[in-house]
């Protein structure tokens, strides 16, 4: 299972994002971790993990 660290969590929504998750997907040569965030221009100012 996959889950938002939760201080990005709370980062992000302090800048109005929403994390969106899904299920990771493995195939041949790449891998899918099943994350994403809603906005192109969020810009992340603090060193936090993301998942």
């Amino acid at each position: 299972m996959i889950l938002v660290n939760e201080e990005f969590k709370k980062y992000a929504e302090q800048k109005g994002v929403t994390v969106k998750l899904t299920e990771p997907a493995v195939s041949t040569g790449s891998v899918k971790v099943g994350a994403s965030i809603d906005q192109n221009e969020l810009k992340i100012d603090k060193d936090l993990p993301f998942l």
